[in-house]
C-alpha cells in the first residue's frame, strides 16, 4: 500500500517494514500453532 506523501519513498520504505514484520510475527504464531497441535 502507497501512501502518497512528500515523502513517497520513505512511507513506501516504512509501510513495507511494517509488512514485513506482519507476516514474520504471523508465521511465527503459525510455527506455534502447528507445535501444539
Amino acid at each position: 500500500v502507497f501512501v502518497k506523501t512528500p515523502f513517497g519513498l520513505e512511507a513506501a520504505e516504512a509501510g513495507f517494514g511494517v509488512i514485513a514484520k506482519g507476516a514474520f510475527n504471523y508465521l511465527g504464531f503459525l510455527n506455534r500453532v502447528s507445535e501444539l497441535e
